[in-house]
């Protein structure tokens, strides 16, 4: 999403887009709300421009601008940029609705799927061997929590 929504040439969408592909989890999905917010994006220009003015004018981010321009890559981030500063702002305020519309959206899809599976592991070796009387053995078989975790991911790629 905050790919999306921000301008491309800057530093932050280099390093969500490598978060991106880093996290491991479905690609698609986040390829998919780039193209979608980049086309809300500019419907939100304006907005994001007026957003930018008022808080640029603040002389608290005034001093925090000009402290930032002082690290090697703080002019990077374009933050003194009206557009991209609001469009940082309307990013963060959308994050935890965009979160949790696509959770729902995500759990719908995956209401098959995401049910956890029983794995028998009872035919698997021990890496060490130990005395039985010993070890108070509560049940055989493991819960396999892939799909949750897919799916967690899969979210994070729709927020970024």
């Amino acid at each position: 999403m905050l790919i999306g929504l921000l301008p491309k040439e800057n530093i932050l969408v280099a390093f969500f887009a490598l978060l991106l592909v880093l996290i491991p989890g479905r690609l698609i999905y986040g390829i998919l709300s780039i193209v979608g917010f980049t086309l809300l994006s500019i419907t939100l220009d304006p907005v994001a421009n007026t957003i930018g003015t008022k808080l640029l004018d603040t002389s608290a981010i005034q001093s925090l601008g000009s402290t930032l321009y002082t690290f090697p890559l703080g002019a990077w981030t374009m933050l003194n940029n009206t557009v991209v500063l609001g469009q940082l702002i309307i990013g963060t305020l959308l994050f935890l609705p965009v979160y949790f519309l696509s959770a729902q959206c995500l759990q719908l899809s995956f209401a098959g799927s995401s049910a956890p599976k029983k794995r028998n592991t009872a035919t698997k070796k021990p890496l060490v061997e130990y005395d039985e009387s010993e070890v108070e053995v509560l049940d055989s078989t493991t819960l396999d929590l892939t799909p949750y975790s897919s799916q967690c991911l899969t979210l994070f790629h729709v927020c970024f």
